[in-house]
């Protein structure tokens, strides 16, 4: 006979599994008791990545056939109908997974000569106490020697990644179920990790630069996500906010999508957005319900530049304004960039208009006129932005005081600048160095061998258009002449005259071109457009002509909304950067004109689907 779960589980119990002993050959067997959480025996808990339900075989569970999976995927869980047990039993995990004695994560079956190899690094790493310093990139052999490591040409490095690259490591549920154990250990095929030598082994990996390389063809490098880098780190997990665990964990893999978020409540402690887990619920309902609690409870819709939209001929996948929290949803707005659009306005929502419907108030700011597609080479998307710009010469200068030019680097810049030395941090502009960067950037591409005369000569005009645009030169940086004409079938004198040269020495010396490749990153997967009114921005590149772009009050960024056939109704596909509107002109203006019969910007409701 098949084995029938007991009764259900409610918030107070939980089910413990019993293995009886025997040989590896031997059909598995054993008892499943219910306890309460508060009467338990002490027990270990397993974490383990759901396997492949097709490949199943069976074991005695309290004398029943039951059925398994042959990852170890054990169906402990509730049966999936079962909807009520299984909220119940997820809004406790957290203390299912703290009050265990051990937790023994299991990352799967492996090679017996790699976990071998790897069991040795690990006594290596271990017995390494005292090293010079912090490296720059991975060390090369003779610092390995010294540090009785092994050579880089080994496969002990391989064997690592091997481990590490485990897609147990990808799992959204392992977050908490090791960052809240008491202890926990890590079970590769026939090799036990425990939890000092991962943390020697993270430790080792960081101060040795080992993710690092120095560019030669022998180097290796260590490769993991940051789910495998981070949970160890206990002391980060002490309340966090949901929202931005969700965010953090957004590229975690779930098998039943509501675990996107639900596996993250016993992290958050009390700033939980009220969320409880209710599988009855589908995952558009869990997504959109999420985004409400997080736009209601904070007063602004940050939340919203993380929804990504894709195709918005999609409409299962409506609501498009409630984020689904996978990998490209982080590249969706400029969270980051701090921007201020809709200034210290508050959020204003229109309740009861549909589960799919999000009501908010805010103001039409103008109709899209022409969208430019992206090209891999930006120096060939502010080309084609600038023939696109001169097209609507007029209007365009009604609105920008700035040259062309300038405002098209700086809406590929998403109006910030990069710190290189620090990697993610994002600011404003301070000078004109941005065009020098632009400069450095394109006559650095321009001397690449495999560019054409034709594409040198585009070049050429770009790097011209850049310098006359320069309104700030120091004396020792003389402006560049009209080299076009004293050389016009000869676009490679640009690299070679002494203003060019003196300008890039100067920028490669604060990697000017890096930095101008780094700041124009966050709008690479975003299409220029032009609005009729010749607001220039980027924004989703499933925009068209005839959508949209609105500032919506708690807003950091503008939004671009497309028209339905209903009234006041639009797809949301996504946050754009409009140059000249991101620190809440618009909203300037609307204030000065509110009792005007004239206003150029006026409130309404936008109901978005």
């Amino acid at each position: 006979m098949w084995f029938q779960y007991p009764e259900k589980l409610d918030k107070d119990s939980l089910r413990i599994f019993t293995l009886e002993p025997g040989e590896e050959k031997d059909t598995l067997h054993g008892s499943l008791v219910t306890h309460r959480l508060d009467a338990a025996p002490e027990y270990e808990a397993l974490s383990y990545e759901w396997g492949n339900k097709n490949e199943t075989t069976y074991m005695k569970c309290n004398n029943y056939d039951f059925k398994i999976t042959k990852s170890l995927n054990i169906y402990l869980a509730p049966p999936e109908e079962s909807y009520d047990e299984r909220s119940a039993q997820v809004s406790i995990m957290k203390l299912i997974y703290s009050n265990a004695t051990m937790v023994t994560a299991w990352l799967g079956p492996a090679d017996t000569e790699a976990t071998n190899s790897v069991k040795r690094l690990l006594t290596a790493f271990s017995n390494l106490t005292q090293w010079s310093g912090e490296m720059k990139h991975f060390p090369d052999d003779h610092h390995l020697a010294e540090l009785n490591l092994p050579r880089r040409d080994s496969r002990t490095w391989k064997d690592l990644n091997l481990m590490l690259g485990a897609s147990y490591f990808s799992r959204v549920w392992i977050i908490q179920e090791l960052a809240v154990s008491s202890k926990f250990q890590l079970l590769w095929g026939d090799i036990v990790i425990t939890e000092d030598e991962y943390e020697s082994l993270k430790n080792k990996i960081l101060f040795l630069s080992l993710t690092e390389t120095d560019a030669k063809k022998d180097c290796p490098r260590i490769i993991w996500n940051s789910v495998a880098l981070t949970f160890l780190d206990k002391r980060k997990w002490d309340d966090k906010d949901l929202f931005e665990l969700v965010r953090w964990a957004s590229e975690c893999k779930a098998t039943i999508q509501q675990d996107k978020i639900y596996a993250l409540i016993g992290l958050s402690g009390q700033r939980n957005y009220n969320v409880e887990p209710d599988y009855a619920k589908s995952e558009s309902e869990v997504f959109a319900d999420f985004a409400r609690r997080v736009i209601s409870t904070n007063e602004n819709l940050n939340v919203l530049d993380y929804a990504y939209v894709g195709n918005p001929n999609e409409r299962n996948r409506w609501p498009f304004w409630a984020p689904r929290w996978q990998p490209e949803d982080n590249t969706a707005g400029f969270v980051q960039n701090k921007f201020k659009a809709s200034k210290d306005t508050k959020t204003i929502t229109k309740p009861s208009l549909g589960a799919n419907v999000l009501g908010l108030r805010g103001l039409e700011v103008d109709v899209v006129r022409d969208v430019l597609h992206r090209v891999p080479e930006v120096h060939q998307d502010i080309e084609a932005a600038l023939e696109l710009v001169e097209n609507h010469k007029d209007s365009f200068e009604q609105i920008y005081t700035l040259d062309p030019i300038k405002v098209i680097i700086l809406t590929m810049m998403a109006g910030r600048e990069v710190d290189v030395l620090w990697g993610v941090h994002y600011q404003r502009p301070k000078d004109e160095s941005y065009l020098d960067n632009f400069i450095t950037y394109a006559a650095l591409t321009m001397k690449q061998n495999m560019q054409a005369a034709s594409d040198k000569r585009k070049l050429f005009n770009l790097v011209q258009l850049a310098f006359e645009a320069r309104s700030l030169v120091a004396q020792d940086e003389p402006q560049i002449g009209d080299t076009s004409e004293e050389h016009p079938d000869n676009p490679e004198y640009i690299s070679l005259t002494q203003e060019v040269t003196t300008l890039i020495e100067h920028s490669l010396q604060k990697q000017g071109w890096y930095r101008f490749h780094q700041a124009t990153t966050v709008s690479q997967d975003l299409n220029f457009f032009i609005t009729e009114k010749s607001y220039v921005g980027v924004g989703p590149r499933c925009m068209k002509a005839g959508d949209k772009v609105c500032i919506l009050f708690g807003g950091s960024t503008p939004y671009v909304i497309r028209p339905t056939s209903i009234p006041d109704e639009y797809l949301y596909l996504g946050p754009a950067y409009v140059h000249g509107i991101m620190d809440g002109e618009v909203i300037d203006a609307w204030e000065k004109d509110k009792n005007s019969s004239d206003q150029e910007f006026q409130e309404k409701l936008f109901k978005l689907l």
